[in-house]
């Protein structure tokens, strides 16, 4: 994990040595100034103000601890997230196992963390349960989309309907799923927008998933041709040049059929890939291949044919007859 991470790993080692040693210059500054004991009782006295406002006693040195051991739990739960997940991936499991996995830590760790802040600022247990009776009205009244997609996220973590790097389709959005967060996923177009989507949309909404349980896609592409062409020939044509491209699957085999008589023959090939990413270049290209095997001989195309008859100025329109170039 440390060798596949090493330039990350290196920017956070980095930034914590730089803290480190900011905080080290200054002790040592103070020190030397001999300013240290006048620095820590100005802190203390800062640390013991207390403020308070009805029943609520607090002082500055409670929300600090609170800062700090919420801070801590956060950094606590990124860290056991990041090395579960890297852990978990060559273990075999299903694909979006691991990530609910580490983000169930995560919650888990960011939830106790939140407790025991509470408890490191000195606060009473049925004040808190007052904080959150409040926060319950606070939801009932103004948070329900938040609580909404919040659950909806859990939903998505656990039931995995739509998971990381998964093509998907929803209302007028078509892209691929970058991140799948608690309030809300990214969907990033194949334009390179990227798309912001609430979690309930992906709940509650109809959402098309390309690549679920498997990568394959089909690709219909369609053909005309003269209508003195031979069906057969026509489609014989047809699957043999989506057979020799390597990027299509032979199971399930490529199937020309004849769809239409109207205006030529029109004939429909459905082929199948497994390069979800890049199928819309597959199809490119067997569209170039038809072309081309069309343009060699194999089946002529349609040609119209428009003779033009000369008219002498000076002869003068026959009866019955405008005069006009003849065609035909």
């Amino acid at each position: 994990m440390i060798a596949s991470n090493s330039g990350r790993l290196r920017t956070r080692l980095f930034r914590y040595l730089l803290l480190g040693t900011v905080v080290l210059w200054l002790i040592f500054t103070a020190r030397f100034f001999t300013i240290a004991d006048p620095i820590r009782d100005a802190l203390r006295a800062i640390l013991s103000f207390h403020a308070q406002v009805g029943a609520l006693d607090l002082s500055v040195a409670d929300v600090f601890a609170f800062a700090i051991t919420l801070w801590a739990a956060v950094v606590l739960a990124r860290l056991v997230s990041f090395l579960l997940e890297l852990g978990l991936e060559k273990r075999g499991l299903a694909r979006g196992v691991p990530t609910a996995i580490s983000r169930t830590a995560s919650y888990a760790i960011i939830a106790l963390g939140t407790v025991l802040a509470f408890l490191a600022s000195g606060m009473d247990v049925t004040k808190f349960a007052v904080v959150l009776g409040t926060l319950g009205v606070g939801i009932g009244f103004g948070l329900q989309n938040v609580v909404n997609n919040f659950v909806s996220g859990l939903i998505l973590l656990y039931e995995r309907p739509v998971q990381l790097g998964d093509i998907i389709e929803v209302g007028k959005v078509n892209g691929t799923v970058k991140r799948i967060g608690i309030r809300s996923s990214t969907v990033e177009t194949d334009q390179g927008a990227e798309v912001v989507v609430p979690n309930a949309d992906l709940i509650s909404g109809q959402v098309t998933n390309w690549t679920l349980s498997h990568q394959q896609r089909r690709m219909d592409i369609d053909v005309t041709v003269p209508s003195d062409s031979a069906p057969e020939r026509v489609r014989d044509l047809l699957v043999q040049v989506a057979s020799k491209n390597p990027a299509v699957l032979a199971k399930p085999e490529p199937v020309a059929l004849l769809t239409g008589i109207t205006g030529g023959l029109q004939f429909q090939l459905r082929a199948w890939t497994d390069r979800s990413d890049t199928w819309t270049q597959v199809a490119s290209d067997l569209r170039s291949d038809i072309n081309q095997a069309l343009d060699g001989g194999s089946v002529e195309s349609p040609q119209t044919e428009v003779v033009v008859g000369a008219v002498n100025p000076s002869a003068g329109p026959k009866p019955g007859e405008d005069g006009k170039p003849v065609a035909r």
